[in-house]
């Protein structure tokens, strides 16, 4: 399936990072032009998605910990246990 996450797991090479794309510079981009946009308390930035976007979810926990304050991932996995989250 073309339209991936970059999850880290082993299944992206086929997607997201076969294609170069770099999600987590995207979920970056994303909250940042959200904040420049509209009120929203940086404390409470939340993730959630559904099989390869939950673990999605999970990478972002552990990349992002400073800006994702919580994440509520359904039916996937944590893939990167080899990076721990700042906080």
């Amino acid at each position: 399936n073309p339209q991936t996450w970059n999850d880290g797991s082993s299944r992206s090479n086929i997607g997201a990072a076969n294609r170069g794309a770099s999600d987590m510079l995207f979920v970056d981009a994303m909250i940042e032009t959200l904040q420049e946009q509209f009120s929203v308390d940086p404390r409470r930035i939340y993730a959630t998605g559904f099989s390869n976007g939950a673990s999605m979810s999970f990478r972002l926990a552990r990349e992002r910990s400073k800006r994702i304050a919580a994440i509520a991932p359904v039916a996937g996995n944590d893939w990167r246990i080899e990076i721990m989250p700042t906080r």
